[in-house]
């Protein structure tokens, strides 16, 4: 199974420093739990436009770590809670972010546990 991140873009922005690219790491673990429940309450509330900044913003933790393909779906989120277009699908995107994150997070505990 390939994984859902890579990790060539962290090491680029940390020069290659293990401790930096390890609290970015813990970081990411930390706060995307954050940024899901977020999006998960503002879908919840039906407050779509205000999903829009959330999603904006957590797209830029997604690159460091080379999650294109949660990037993508993330990237859906912002520009339909922007535009009001495809409302009704956010509840099955935002579910299949939520597994893809939590994948993702699976792999970067196991990555520190190697560092």
């Amino acid at each position: 199974m390939s994984k859902i991140y890579d990790l060539e873009y962290l090491s680029e922005v940390s020069g290659g420093d293990p401790d930096f690219e390890k609290e970015l790491m813990e970081t990411f673990i930390e706060q995307a739990p954050r940024f899901m429940e977020r999006l998960t309450e503002l879908l919840d509330d039906k407050k779509y436009p205000e999903m829009t900044p959330v999603a904006h913003k957590f797209k830029s933790s997604l690159t460091v770590f080379g999650m294109y393909p949660i990037y993508e779906k993330v990237l859906k989120i912002e520009t339909d809670t922007r535009s009001g277009n495809d409302i009704e699908g956010l509840p099955a995107l935002l579910d299949e972010v939520k597994k893809m994150v939590e994948e993702a997070i699976n792999g970067l505990k196991e990555e520190l546990e190697t560092r």
